[in-house]
């Protein structure tokens, strides 16, 4: 028994981020092996924001859209400095969707992810 095919997922990350240095050496590694292996994975794509890009609108909060097969309601979870805020009013996903599209013109596919 087959399910259904897995739900496609794109992570935005900006250039910048992927060379900060975080945590310990291999904290980076540890991360950056991780990435590796999420973007073989036929259902996940990453884009990188280019640092000549400058800055975009989703540049001081985290956020993840999720939009669930069928018709079945978006919604959108916001990570802030003390919690997460989870979103389902149409008119305010509307917004989140707009920055998603930013996020998608100014970034770049890659093929392969080399940290």
């Amino acid at each position: 028994m087959t399910g259904p095919n897995p739900p496609d997922y794109v992570l935005v990350i900006r250039q910048s981020v992927l060379r900060a240095p975080v945590g310990t050496p291999r904290t980076r590694s540890d991360q950056v092996r991780h990435l590796k292996e999420v973007s073989g994975l036929p259902h996940v794509t990453i884009r990188v924001i280019p640092d000549a890009v400058g800055l975009t609108g989703a540049l001081y909060f985290p956020f993840s859209l999720f939009t669930p097969a069928g018709d079945r309601p978006k919604t959108v979870y916001v990570e802030t400095l003390t919690d997460g805020l989870l979103v389902d009013e149409e008119s305010r996903i509307s917004h989140y969707e707009a920055v998603f599209e930013e996020l998608l013109e100014v970034s770049e596919v890659i093929d392969s992810f080399d940290g």
